[in-house]
């Protein structure tokens, strides 16, 4: 029956849930080597996140960014199909941050 299960401590919480740090290791081995900078690395998030210059971006993922203007406010924005490298699928299920334009109305 479903809230009949026993609750799990922290530690059981992150061992099922959080990223593999060897995944993240990967992740921030291949930023590396493109030159970009780790800012931070959350198993709990499950996130790496890199900074660096537009031209390693472009590079690193393979699109070309750009700025665009819609109304009054310019945004980052990409041309291109995004691409990591075959060692990373199946660990990098998405690249945010390339694509600033806004994707809901209120």
């Amino acid at each position: 029956m479903r809230g009949e299960a026993p609750p799990i401590s922290r530690e059981q919480s992150a061992e099922f849930l959080d990223a593999d740090p060897l995944d993240l290791q990967k992740v921030s081995v291949f930023a590396a080597s493109c030159g970009l900078t780790v800012t931070e690395s959350s198993p709990a998030k499950r996130a790496v996140k890199v900074a660096g210059t537009v031209a390693q971006m472009e590079a690193a993922f393979g699109v070309k960014l750009y700025a665009c203007k819609i109304g009054g406010p310019t945004y980052l924005c990409y041309d291109g199909a995004l691409t990591i490298p075959a060692s990373l699928a199946g660990i990098v299920e998405g690249v945010l941050g390339l694509d600033q334009r806004p994707i809901a109305r209120w």
